[in-house]
């Protein structure tokens, strides 16, 4: 009973909705795969320094990014786990039908 945790569900779109101010500006960096941290070109960052963008606004979009990767590769990690489980079922089931027939 009761909420144990709170976290982001959902996937990049929906990030991208709730920034678009942040992803129209990321366009004109100079690196598609720009983090927007310190690479040379950036347009977010220049965006900030010319006041148009709040630095909090930033980091909060790098922050809900940073838990969005932390939950697809958890649930990744848990497909793989859960594909292995029904693997080893499948092979003690083929093994029990070799021992059953022999």
């Amino acid at each position: 009973p009761g909420m144990r945790e709170l976290q982001v569900w959902g996937d990049e779109s929906g990030l991208a909705a709730a920034f678009d101010d942040i992803e129209d500006i990321a366009r004109n960096c100079r690196f598609r795969d720009c983090n927007h941290q310190d690479e040379p070109g950036c347009a977010v960052k220049a965006a900030i320094c010319n006041g148009s963008l709040k630095e909090e606004r930033l980091q909060s979009y790098l922050k809900l990014k940073k838990e969005l990767r932390y939950l697809e590769a958890k649930q990744a990690m848990k497909a793989s786990a859960i594909e292995k489980l029904r693997w080893k079922r499948i092979s003690q089931i083929q093994k029990t039908f070799k021992d059953n027939t022999h």
